[in-house]
């Protein structure tokens, strides 16, 4: 038998999970993952569920381009989507889940793999731990006071590495366990936001992933968005959609996930994995430095990389990228939980379990997890 995954290079378990999604089109797996969701009994839910400003939302501007953009994933290309639409963080048209599609709009959404998700929003915001909550006197989410000499990222790296993996597991723990209406967007399943619903305010059936035309997958956004603009063609030929809806996606064929410094705080730039944090007796990735800074006219300790790049420590950047490295420490320790919550995600979506997470599912089968995949 394999060995057990705990014990694998979290550089291994980070390449096994960088393939593994359908080759199936974007129109061809909207379709899949809402017959999957009924043959598995999720493809609707009572109550709105997580609201949010934006996250699950709709970017509707059929009128000009005959396209409705959503729901919007967090973690999962929302911001290039939204950016598309003329501003990354609340665009003209957002507009909620149960607005009516309008006649002749081509619907698309975008996904990625469960797990990655999962990681992706552990270092957007992940839960942050006992002794720094209790250095700083602070209540969770903690940042360091703007005009203090320390950098959060700072205080991540003078935790012990037994805390940092305590941190994690209440993480997984929140993850798998609290209501979703109690959650931070970037900690809520991607199935969540695709279900259909019955609105707990009038009773109505809004349809999510039933309206959905094209689901594009974040790891070849670029082949998705070229396929489903020739389905949005296909479909206006048949008289089905308008003729606007490929017209303006052809103009957006070259986007990129928007904003690099946003998405590095996704994709790990390193090839393997390193104590970044020094644990080696070697230097820290992040150093901190006390720099002048113009936009708040004092000096502030800064996290800056080797390169000599710098962010103002209080904010979330440096924090992210060893949120996003350590997790792959960590998580091999949670693949039984983490896969058993996910595998509804896992099937629908149409992403290939990894065998590190096959293996540890097997084992859950064994001796039990407690942990009851997301419905």
């Amino acid at each position: 038998p394999p060995p057990h995954s705990a014990t694998l290079p979290p550089e291994a378990l980070s390449r096994a999970l960088s393939a593994g999604y359908s080759a199936l089109s974007p129109a061809e797996a909207a379709r899949a993952a809402e017959g999957c969701m009924a043959h598995r009994g999720v493809l609707w839910r009572t109550g709105d569920g997580a609201q949010t400003p934006w996250a699950g939302q709709l970017i509707h501007n059929a009128a000009a381009d005959g396209v409705v953009v959503g729901p919007l994933v967090p973690k999962a290309s929302s911001t290039t989507l939204r950016a598309m639409h003329g501003n990354a963080d609340r665009p003209p048209g957002l507009t909620g889940r149960g607005t009516p599609k309008p006649p002749a709009s081509f619907q698309l959404a975008a996904v990625r793999h469960p797990l990655e998700h999962f990681i992706a929003g552990y270092k957007q915001n992940g839960l942050w731990f006992d002794k720094a909550k209790r250095d700083w006197g602070m209540r969770l989410p903690l940042y360091p006071p703007r005009d203090a000499n320390v950098t959060i990222a700072q205080l991540y790296c003078d935790a012990s590495d037994e805390e940092r993996a305590e941190n994690f597991a209440d993480h997984v723990n929140m993850f798998t366990s609290r209501p979703m209406e109690k959650r931070d967007p970037h900690h809520v399943p991607q199935l969540h936001w695709l279900q259909n619903y019955v609105a707990a305010s009038n009773g109505s059936r809004v349809e999510v992933i039933s309206a959905v035309d094209a689901l594009l997958r974040l790891e070849r956004f670029g082949h998705d968005w070229v396929d489903a603009t020739a389905e949005a063609r296909r479909a206006s030929k048949a008289k089905r959609v308008s003729p606007r809806a490929a017209e303006w996606m052809m103009t957006k064929r070259n986007a990129k996930v928007h904003d690099r410094d946003h998405a590095s705080m996704d994709d790990d730039r390193l090839k393997k994995w390193e104590p970044l944090c020094g644990e080696d007796g070697g230097r820290r990735y992040f150093r901190t430095e006390l720099r002048y800074h113009e936009q708040d006219g004092k000096v502030v300790a800064h996290d800056v990389d080797p390169s000599g790049r710098a962010w103002r420590g209080y904010t979330g950047v440096a924090l992210g990228q060893l949120h996003h490295h350590y997790a792959w420490r960590y998580l091999s320790k949670h693949l039984k939980e983490l896969c058993a919550y996910l595998a509804n995600d896992f099937a629908c979506l149409r992403y290939a379990m990894p065998a590190e997470c096959q293996w540890a599912m097997a084992e859950a089968a064994a001796v039990g997890t407690g942990v009851k995949p997301y419905a």
